[in-house]
């Protein structure tokens, strides 16, 4: 059975010192905003930022969206979900998925910030990410999930895997099969991959930010520069402020 198409599909590149959109496909749920330069707080001039936007009441049994994007040839870009997108309750034994695929090459930098996902109860999820970075550039990607605080178990598995330089890097997994409200809140996954991200001090960032019902793990990445960290929080408010 071939696979669905992409709902987002987006190639960024850089020509003449500045970055653009060489490829601009996206269908239900997803809307893509303007790409803007130097409007964002923090971002460097020549750093492009985009949001994409999610219309839709929520995920449902048996759907899975596929997203690709590609930033080569010296691109630099922040990519920001607006909002959170539901996950609602399984209605046969199937829940709803979300395949995710970045490369990022040529001396390019991509920081891929997703909107959260809000397991309703009941719900099923999973997440498969696929990223692929070369020696030159750079990524940074933040996930999390949310569970409502409604009564009722939720489902959720979420693997990652890094390819550095054609070469798999790493594999993180996370899951857990019908746990309820009691035992989960909220979980954020970063991962950074490039020279730039082996001197900041994760721990004492994760100290910062984080509370006492919230626990995150720091681990460095053993065959290329980085750091991939998951953090555990009582609820949706202490996760994202991580």
């Amino acid at each position: 059975m071939s696979a669905q198409p992409y709902a987002l599909d987006l190639e960024i590149a850089r020509r003449g010192g500045r970055t653009f959109l060489s490829r601009r496909y996206f269908r239900w749920p997803y809307e893509i905003g303007i790409l803007t330069h130097g409007q964002v707080r923090g971002l460097s001039d020549d750093t492009a930022s985009l949001i994409v936007q999610s219309a839709t009441s929520g995920l449902i049994t048996g759907e899975r969206l596929r997203q690709r994007v590609v930033v080569r040839d010296g691109g630099r870009v922040r990519l920001v979900g607006q909002g959170a997108m539901p996950v609602q309750k399984v209605g046969s034994h199937e829940g709803a998925a979300e395949d995710l695929n970045l490369t990022v090459m040529g001396g390019s930098r991509l920081d891929f910030v997703s909107e959260p996902r809000l397991l309703l109860p009941g719900s099923s999820f999973s997440q498969v990410s696929h990223v692929s970075v070369d020696t030159s550039s750079c990524v940074l990607l933040v996930d999390a999930v949310v569970r409502h605080p409604d009564a009722g178990s939720v489902s959720y598995l979420s693997e990652t895997t890094l390819e550095f330089d054609g070469e798999v890097a790493a594999v993180e997994r996370m899951g857990f099969h019908c746990v309820g409200e009691h035992h989960f809140g909220a979980s954020a996954f970063i991962l950074a991959v490039g020279d730039h991200v082996t001197g900041l001090d994760w721990k004492w960032w994760l100290n910062k930010h984080g509370a006492r019902t919230s626990y995150g793990a720091v681990s460095p990445l053993r065959n290329c520069p980085g750091m991939s960290i998951r953090a555990v929080a009582e609820n949706g408010y202490q996760a994202l402020r991580i």
